[in-house]
């Protein structure tokens, strides 16, 4: 049976604190509050005292709803900040915990605890109550440069050690971590650093006009997204500094809407007339930008308008473009290439300032945190006014991605998840047949895109060829009149020709699957290797050599564009396969996707 840490109840009650105390859960209770956000409120014992004092942070809600903390559970209580009440009382937020011993392996309560009361219980103690451990005093984070928000980041704070709490410049309270915040708190000051700083934004509607910005900021323990309006932007607008670290008390905490952050809490801060923002010089133990990095290859397998953060080089980039929006705006526009280790190449747009001032001479490492995933041309990223670009960061990723591009990655051409205009399909999505079907491509709202290697193994000759309008931008089945004109509905008009068009149904085949596709003018015309003005000539005139030209055409292995859409025709749905440009095969192309490919399996 574990052993508890007696004493660390009465210490915790105190507000000395215990590190690591290995506590039993005795009763566990949901609490619904006023913000939608449910809360569980926690009663621990250290096998001699109990408390019910005890709350969990809103982040580590799911270890109650899923059944992981339930009553005689032991834990250590890894991370806690102690909170005071306006009546005095102290509330213990758990902000990190782990399970050591789950409820179904331990046999009851563990000794014989008694309620603890501040000052009533200490004369009812049979022994010494051993000291309480003091906090344990851990060495700063290595100080990265303050200037430059772009420089030095982590990924997972919670396995960061803990500042040591300082008063804050005014005395009035003591620094806690951003993840404990709630709307229920009177007193708290943060200390934080500002990793993100949009532009003041203005409206005009008929309540009035008014101007807003905002910011995000992040501490050890997690992050959070703070707003100010009208007179507090006048306020503290050029005081912020995006890389520099503050004490902020006294702001208004709101369930986030999420529609418009992609920052990981469900609170967001106000700014009102009682916010206190003031600078902090030691600040090299807060961390700064918060990543979780997703592989570019990776894309593919998310959901349209997902957030992500990615990292990659920059291959190349676009002059920039001012767009003219529905309100009569202009803004700037610049888009670039980013490819990482996995040889895949995807297309960021970015807006605004962002546009204006980015420089990609040099290819340098760029990592984009908060960009929103499109499935406009493929796959494509859009950096927002909520995202944060970074432009080589100082960290492990960012070095390794440039050894690996200096060594052998700046030879690759890369595979692009996002289509290029003009470019007749490219060598854009690539996929196999197999693919297609396991991935269900084409059952969505829209389209769906892809370029495969595949053979034709069957073409149908039957109804392959149809008599046209001459006119140029028509190409609309004529009516023979039988009278030596051709009637065209759709020009009201009759003429005394006629142009032959293709419609080509085709099945083409790769090592993994077939699939049935139709082909129309151009297409048809590059598959059968003849246009179809003489393949009209041949079947009024030679039946057998137009069967001639189908054969030759069996077998040939080409590049095929496709587009893929689920349709329905007579309550019968079926995914209609569409080519839309087929070239010869390039070996020399095909051979270094092949290299990229292996390559990128060895990565993995």
């Amino acid at each position: 049976m574990p052993k508890l840490s007696e004493g660390a109840i009465e210490a915790l009650a105190n507000g000395s604190g215990w590190n690591d105390a290995v506590l039993q859960l005795v009763n566990i209770r949901k609490i619904e509050g006023g913000s939608g956000i449910p809360r569980f409120r926690v009663m621990m014992s250290d096998g001699r005292h109990t408390l019910s004092s005890f709350m969990l942070s809103t982040q580590l809600n799911y270890l109650a709803e899923e059944n992981i903390l339930a009553p005689n559970c032991v834990c250590i209580l890894k991370k806690h900040v102690t909170n005071i009440l306006k009546d005095g009382r102290r509330v213990v937020i758990i902000l990190e915990t782990e399970l050591i011993k789950p409820a179904e392996e331990v046999s009851g309560k563990i000794g014989d605890p008694t309620p603890y009361f501040d000052g009533q219980n200490k004369g009812q103690q049979s022994g010494p109550v051993p000291a309480a451990p003091g906090p344990e005093v851990r060495p700063p984070l290595q100080a990265q440069n303050k200037n430059d928000v772009n420089i030095g980041f982590s990924r997972d704070f919670a396995k960061k050690a803990p500042s040591v709490m300082p008063d804050t410049p005014g005395g009035s309270s003591k620094v806690v971590p951003i993840a404990s915040l709630n709307p229920y708190q009177s007193k708290w000051t943060i200390r934080a650093r500002v990793t993100n700083k949009s532009s003041i934004r203005t409206w005009s509607n008929s309540r009035g006009e008014g101007k807003l910005f905002s910011m995000e900021i992040v501490d050890e323990s997690g992050e959070i997204r703070v707003t100010a309006f009208t007179q507090e932007v006048d306020k503290f607008f050029p005081l912020i500094e995006v890389g520099k670290v503050y004490y902020i008390s006294k702001g208004s905490l709101k369930i986030a809407n999420k529609q418009y952050t992609s920052v990981k809490n469900d609170y967001e801060m106000t700014l009102n007339g009682e916010t206190s923002i003031v600078p902090c010089e030691d600040s090299c133990d807060v961390p700064t930008v918060q990543c979780d990095f997703v592989s570019i290859a990776e894309l593919e397998n998310r959901d349209k308008d997902a957030i992500v953060d990615v990292i990659g080089v920059c291959k190349s980039v676009d002059e920039m473009t001012r767009l003219t929006t529905k309100n009569n705006r202009e803004v700037s526009k610049r888009t670039l290439s980013l490819m990482d280790m996995s040889g895949k190449l995807v297309t960021v747009t970015l807006w605004g300032e962002e546009a204006e001032k980015f420089d990609g001479s040099g290819q340098p490492i760029v990592a984009i945190k908060a960009a929103k995933l499109s499935d406009f041309g493929g796959r494509s990223l859009s950096a927002s006014f909520s995202s944060t670009l970074m432009v080589n960061p100082d960290i492990p990723e960012a070095y390794k991605l440039r050894g690996w591009f200096d060594k052998e990655g700046h030879a690759m051409d890369g595979q692009s998840l996002t289509e290029t205009k003009g470019s007749g399909g490219g060598s854009t999505n690539w996929k196999t047949l197999s693919d297609v079907k396991n991935e269900h491509l084409g059952h969505g709202e829209k389209a769906d895109y892809y370029t495969c290697i595949a053979t034709v193994v069957f073409l149908r000759k039957e109804n392959c060829l149809y008599q046209a309008c001459p006119t140029q931008d028509c190409n609309k089945k004529v009516v023979d009149q039988h009278n030596g004109m051709f009637r065209c509905e759709k020009c009201d008009k009759d003429f005394p020709n006629f142009k032959y068009r293709l419609i080509l149904s085709a099945n083409i085949a790769d090592y993994t699957d077939n699939q049935w596709v139709t082909c129309f003018q151009e297409s048809a015309e590059a598959i059968l290797g003849q246009n179809a003005a003489y393949l009209g000539q041949l079947r009024d005139s030679s039946e057998a050599a137009l069967d001639e030209v189908f054969q030759q055409s069996n077998f040939n292995t080409f590049v095929f564009r496709n587009r893929v859409k689920l349709e329905t025709y007579n309550d019968e749905s079926r995914v209609k396969a569409t080519v839309f440009d087929v070239k010869p095969v390039d070996h020399r192309d095909y051979s270094k996707r092949l290299i990229i490919n292996i390559r990128s399996m060895a990565v993995k």
